[in-house]
């Protein structure tokens, strides 16, 4: 089974992982490329780069988070069980010729308050420094915002917890979905819930200033408010107004609602209050429910994309699903 988005490299090929299958003896998941033809309407090319094994070191299950992948190849990925505690892994994978591929678990989570089941992509800075986030564990064991240095000749690698949820009855909890960074190096992303006392969720962010990180909540959904709740996937960034759009997963303008899209304006000053618009909210039947994945926007028209795991079909209510477009949001 599919569980990830895709990437792609230079050459147009594509990568991704699957929840199960791979190794015959476990069914624990695998990495895999997918190769075009060589002529236009050809049969492209799938190959099983590695399958996850059900042993006491590697990790397997691979998350529902697309691999990061650097331009010589090498991917990155998390897995939601295994190493040294069975709490997940990062993994990379590394290649000289763009055919086989050498893994290595680069980092075991769930020692002590450390962060465990991470369970979104992987985000890489221009330093190759790899960023991620898990949905528990941490200080308060509600998840965590982490940060991965990778070994040099010089140095270990280090594995850092940059911010811990769950402080208090309005910050965020259980984080999910992927990190997007401003200029500046500020980190935003979602959390699945908390935020208040229904545990709507949140969209939050982490200011980076003299070598530290500080939270701050972006904005708190809220059923009450008919604003969605409850988002999984990470947000994506407008780089023309410095926007973010996502969606939730629930609720919404009407009773019947099962989610949104939404967009989030910054403030004239750095001090002020974000701005939340719902750009369509979701109602099953044939317009779909349950949006989780990613919003992609067409940089040169603005459309959003995106895609609803329920609905799309009288008398299909779940696990139908659509492909949705908004024009000029």
């Amino acid at each position: 089974m599919p569980i990830s988005d895709l990437v792609r490299d230079k050459a147009g090929a594509f990568y991704g992982t699957t929840f199960n299958g791979g190794n015959s003896v476990c069914s624990c998941g695998s990495v895999y490329k997918l190769v075009p033809p060589a002529v236009a309407g050809g049969a492209w090319t799938e190959s099983q780069l590695y399958a996850f094994p059900y042993d006491s070191i590697h990790g397997r299950l691979p998350a529902n988070a697309a691999l990061a992948l650097t331009s010589n190849g090498t991917l990155y990925g998390v897995t939601i069980q295994g190493g040294a505690w069975n709490e997940g892994v990062i993994y990379e994978l590394q290649t000289k010729n763009g055919k086989s591929y050498t893994e290595t678990d680069l980092y075991s989570f769930g020692d002590a308050a450390d962060g465990n089941t991470p369970n979104g992509p992987i985000a890489l800075d221009s330093a190759g420094n790899l960023y991620g986030v898990t949905l528990w564990g941490g200080a308060f064991n509600q998840g965590t915002v982490y940060k991965y240095t990778p070994a040099t000749s010089k140095s270990a690698a280090v594995e850092t917890i940059l911010y811990s949820f769950g402080s208090s009855s309005t910050d965020g909890t259980n984080p999910s979905g992927n990190l997007v960074f401003d200029a500046g190096g500020d980190i935003y992303g979602v959390t699945n819930n908390g935020g208040n006392d229904l545990s709507d969720g949140t969209v939050f962010t982490l200011e980076y200033a003299n070598k530290t990180y500080t939270e701050s909540i972006v904005f708190t959904f809220s059923r009450s408010a008919r604003t969605g709740t409850n988002p999984v996937a990470g947000l994506s960034w407008n780089p023309t107004n410095n926007s973010l759009y996502g969606t939730t997963t629930q609720y919404g303008a009407l009773d019947t609602g099962s989610g949104t899209v939404y967009q989030l304006l910054p403030p004239a000053v750095k001090t002020g209050t974000w701005t939340e618009t719902t750009l369509y909210d979701f109602t099953y039947d044939v317009v779909g429910g349950y949006p989780a994945g990613i919003v992609t926007r067409d940089p040169t028209t603005g459309t959003l994309y995106g895609t609803a795991q329920n609905g799309g079909i009288e008398g299909c209510d779940l696990y139908c699903g659509t492909v949705w477009q908004i024009v000029n949001p």
